[in-house]
C-alpha cells in the first residue's frame, strides 16, 4: 500500500539455527503531494549441504542476501500522479556440484552470485472525475550472474548477463457501476549473454541473444444482474521467433445465496522458451513455446455464519510442448553425446486435473483451524513416447495442510501447523521413488507493547529428513527468535 501520514520507521531483527541472521528496517512517509518508502534488508545462513548429508554430504552450502528497495508517488496535480519503484538485491550461495573424475553429484566449494535491479516509473491520469484512468510505465531489469569454483584452474565457470526492457499502457474505463472495461498495450525487449569457462575452454566466445514481444489485451467486467460477475478477456502475444498466439479468459462467479458461493473460470496460456533455455549451454534451438488450456469450478458454504467456511474446486489443465529438463547423467538419450550435462526439451502433451478442498473454523474470536487438502493426477500424454501415462517428475498427487491458531489474550498467541507432501517420483521414467513426507512447525509470538512484538518458530520440529529432489539435502530442525518494532 502507499505510504499514508507522517514519518514513521520498523524494524525488525531474527538470529537462530543453522547460523541464521535477518535484519529489516523500513522508513516512511505520505502527505498530500509526496509519499515515499525506503527499506532495507541482510538475510544470512550457514544453511545445509546441497548434496544430501545422508549420501555423504558434509559441506554446508550457506546464503547471503543483501537488499534495498525505494518507491515514491509524487501527485503532479488532482488528475495526474508520477511514481518510481526500485529494487536492487545481490545474494551469494554455495551449491554442490559433479566433480571429476567420476562426475558425480557431491559436496564441491562452488559458490554463485547474483545482483539484480528492477527499476520503474510511470504516469497515471484520471479523467472524467476518476472514471477514466490511463497508466504508462517503463520497466527495467538487469540480471547478473556469475559462479566460481576454487578447485578448478578457470576461477569463474560461469557468467550470464540479461537485460529486459518493458514499456506499457493500460485504460481503464468504468462505463457504469456495473460495468468496466480495460485495454492494455506492452512490448518488451530482451538480450542475453552467456558464457560457461571451463578446464577444456577456459575463454570460450560468448553466446549471446535477443528478442522482443509486443502485446496486447482487452477485459470486460461485468455485473449484468446482483447474483452474477462475470470477467470476459482476449490477449495476444507477438514474439519475435515464434510468431503470435491469440489467448481468450473467461471466469464468472454467482451468488447462489447469502451463504454459498459458485465460481468457474477457463483461460488459455502460452509461454515462450526463455533465451537462456534456448542458448545458453544447456540450450535447445528447436523448443517450442508452452500452450496450455484449463479450468475449474468452485464452490463456497458458510456454516453458521461466519464460523465454518467450506470450499471445494475441481481443476483441468493440458498442456502442449510443456519445457522440462533433461538430466544426461545416467541417460540414453543420443543427444547427451553433444550436452553430456543436459538440455532442456518439449514434453508433447501433458495433463493435471484433481480437486482441492478448504476449510476454515473459527471457535469464537480466539482460535481458527484451517485445513486444505488437493489430490492432483499429473501425467505424461504424450503417444508414442516411452514415458506415456508416467506421472510427471516431482509433482506430489496428494498434498494437505492442517493449521490451528490460538490468542490466548494479553498479547500471546500460538500457532501450529502440519504440512503433508505424498510420495513423488524423480524421474520421468517412474524409476525413482521420492518419498512422502509430513512437516511440523511451531510459532508463538507476544505484543510487548502496542508497536512491539516478541516472536519465535521452530520449523520441522520433528527434524523429519525428506527429499524434493533426488540426491539434494533439506533443512533439518532449526530455530529463530526476533523482534519487530515501529515508531
Amino acid at each position: 500500500p502507499e505510504p499514508r501520514g507522517p514519518l514513521s520507521a520498523s524494524l525488525s531483527a531474527e538470529g537462530g539455527q543453522p547460523g541464521t541472521g535477518m535484519a529489516r528496517a523500513r522508513l516512511e512517509a505520505g502527505g498530500d503531494r509526496l509519499a515515499w518508502r525506503l527499506g532495507g534488508s541482510y538475510l544470512t545462513s550457514d544453511g545445509v549441504s546441497a548434496f544430501d548429508r545422508r549420501l555423504g554430504g558434509r559441506e554446508r552450502d550457506g546464503f547471503r542476501n543483501l537488499g534495498f528497495n525505494a518507491r515514491a508517488t509524487l501527485r503532479l496535480s488532482d488528475a495526474l500522479n508520477a511514481e518510481w519503484r526500485s529494487i536492487w538485491s545481490k545474494s551469494h550461495f554455495g551449491f554442490d556440484g559433479y566433480p571429476p573424475p567420476d562426475y558425480l553429484f557431491a559436496d564441491t566449494r562452488e559458490t554463485g552470485e547474483v545482483e539484480e535491479l528492477v527499476n520503474y516509473v510511470g504516469l497515471e491520469l484520471r479523467s472524467f472525475e476518476g472514471r477514466w484512468k490511463n497508466r504508462i510505465g517503463y520497466a527495467y531489469t538487469h540480471t547478473d550472474r556469475r559462479d566460481f569454483n576454487p578447485d578448478s584452474s578457470v576461477a569463474e565457470t560461469f557468467n550470464a548477463m540479461g537485460r529486459n526492457r518493458r514499456l506499457e499502457w493500460q485504460s481503464t474505463l468504468s462505463l457504469s457501476s456495473r460495468y468496466q472495461a480495460i485495454l492494455g498495450l506492452e512490448s518488451e525487449r530482451s538480450d542475453f549473454r552467456t558464457a560457461a569457462p571451463s578446464e577444456f575452454d577456459p575463454a570460450p566466445v560468448p553466446l549471446r541473444a535477443d528478442t522482443r514481444i509486443d502485446s496486447a489485451y482487452a477485459e470486460l467486467q461485468a455485473t449484468p444482474v446482483s447474483p452474477l460477475a462475470l470477467t470476459l478477456g482476449v490477449r495476444h502475444d507477438d514474439h519475435a521467433t515464434f510468431g503470435g498466439h491469440t489467448s481468450p479468459r473467461a471466469a464468472l462467479a454467482w451468488t447462489l445465496s447469502s451463504a454459498t458461493w459458485l465460481r468457474a473460470s477457463f483461460g488459455d496460456g502460452f509461454k515462450s522458451p526463455t533465451l537462456y533455455q534456448l542458448y545458453s549451454p544447456y540450450g535447445n534451438l528447436a523448443l517450442r513455446p508452452e500452450e496450455a488450456r484449463g479450468w475449474d469450478v468452485g464452490l463456497e458454504h458458510k456454516l453458521g455464519g461466519d464460523r465454518v467456511d467450506l470450499m471445494l474446486t475441481w481443476f483441468h489443465r493440458n498442456t502442449h510442448n510443456m519445457i522440462d529438463f533433461v538430466s544426461c547423467f545416467g541417460a540414453t538419450d543420443p543427444r547427451c553425446a553433444a550436452q553430456p550435462f543436459g538440455f532442456y526439451d518439449n514434453v508433447q502433451r501433458t495433463s493435471a486435473h484433481g480437486v482441492e478442498f478448504g476449510a476454515a473454523v473459527r471457535a469464537g474470536d480466539r482460535s481458527r483451524l484451517t485445513l486444505n487438502y488437493t489430490r492432483t493426477d499429473a501425467r505424461n500424454d504424450t503417444q508414442g513416447s516411452p514415458n506415456f501415462g508416467h506421472e510427471l517428475a516431482r509433482r506430489a498427487r496428494d498434498t494437505a495442510y492442517l493449521g490451528l491458531s490460538r490468542d490466548w489474550g494479553g498479547g500471546l498467541s500460538t500457532a501450529v501447523a502440519a504440512q503433508f507432501v505424498g510420495r513423488t517420483f524423480d524421474d520421468a521414467a517412474n524409476l525413482t521413488t521420492l518419498g512422502s513426507y509430513t512437516l511440523l512447525d511451531l510459532r508463538a509470538s507476544y505484543a510487548w507493547s502496542a508497536r512491539t512484538s516478541l516472536y519465535a518458530r521452530l520449523e520441522n520440529a520433528l527434524d523429519k529428513q525428506y527429499e524434493t529432489t533426488g540426491g539434494y539435502g533439506s533443512m533439518g530442525r532449526a530455530f529463530a527468535a526476533g523482534i519487530r518494532t515501529s515508531f
